[in-house]
């Protein structure tokens, strides 16, 4: 029966049986709350998988004791991690049975969490309406639907604006590389005009010295996407505290990204190798 570790931090919340079926939170082990859950009643308590990991790894957290504080509690369920205060770091949940709670809730405040599927001004008056019918001394404030809560505080806001800045910072990058690259293999080939005649005049067909040409230039290129590939594939990990429920590691946009390099890289050489083949042997063989 272990005790918490003195460094683990946890967020704990006191919740009725139907909280998890209202949330939309699956267990992944035991089960919810029960009306059976009250002060004279065995105290339980529901962990997320992070806080039951660290204290029973590899091992079947329900049914097992936990001292939290000065209580002993017997864990009924498990939930999955959630990230219930700050959508950038990990947070770990104990979930406590609201009936079993000390407090005296007529005394205090607490929050109602109601799915519908209907009207949700309309829902919230009814609210308002059956608080009042139960205990005409209850105040009913700050109702809101999720949606207008998250549009309110936007917990995305922060992270959705570096997002835009490091995409348009990125295409930028993209361009300026395409470009180039463009600039660079167009200037390569350029050079060996003079080559490129001699060949000609030599009899070498036209799509074998395009092939040659294209392959020399295509070469250092891949070499230079393949460690680019590999740098930022390293990289990468340092984004993951800023991605949610998205890997750092994307094989799709890293082979968008190769792709259009190579596409451009083919594209700045056959133009002017197409040319130059095009080119009577004399005059390329004129160029210097």
């Amino acid at each position: 029966m272990p005790r918490a570790p003195l460094e683990m931090r946890t967020t704990s919340f006191w919740v009725g049986p139907e909280y998890f079926r209202v949330a939309g939170i699956a267990l992944k082990q035991g089960r919810a709350f029960t009306e059976h859950d009250r002060q004279n009643s065995e105290p339980v308590v529901i962990l997320s998988d992070a806080v039951a990991m660290r204290l029973w790894p590899g091992r079947h957290p329900v049914g097992r004791q936990v001292h939290i504080g000065k209580d002993k509690f017997t864990v009924v369920g498990i939930v999955p991690h959630l990230r219930t205060r700050d959508l950038a770091k990990d947070s770990v949940e104990i979930f406590f049975a609201a009936d079993q709670s000390k407090w005296e809730w007529a005394s205090g405040s607490a929050s109602l969490l109601v799915r519908t599927t209907g009207d949700a001004d309309r829902v919230a008056a009814m609210v308002r309406t059956e608080a009042h019918a139960i205990n005409p001394r209850v105040t009913v404030n700050g109702i809101s639907t999720v949606d207008r809560l998250f549009a309110e505080f936007d917990p995305f806001g922060p992270s959705r604006f570096y997002a835009v800045m490091l995409t348009a910072l990125a295409v930028l990058g993209l361009l300026t590389a395409a470009v180039g690259l463009y600039g660079l293999m167009s200037f390569a080939v350029r050079q060996r005009t003079h080559e490129i005649g001699i060949r000609m005049a030599l009899g070498a067909d036209p799509k074998s010295v395009r092939r040659l040409i294209a392959g020399d230039a295509i070469w250092p290129v891949s070499v230079g996407l393949a460690v680019g590939v590999l740098v930022a594939w390293w990289f990468s990990k340092f984004l993951a505290s800023q991605l949610f429920h998205v890997s750092p590691h994307d094989p799709v946009t890293m082979a968008a990204v190769v792709g259009v390099l190579l596409l451009v890289c083919l594209f700045s050489v056959l133009a002017p190798v197409r040319q130059a083949t095009h080119t009577n042997p004399v005059d390329a063989l004129r160029e210097e």
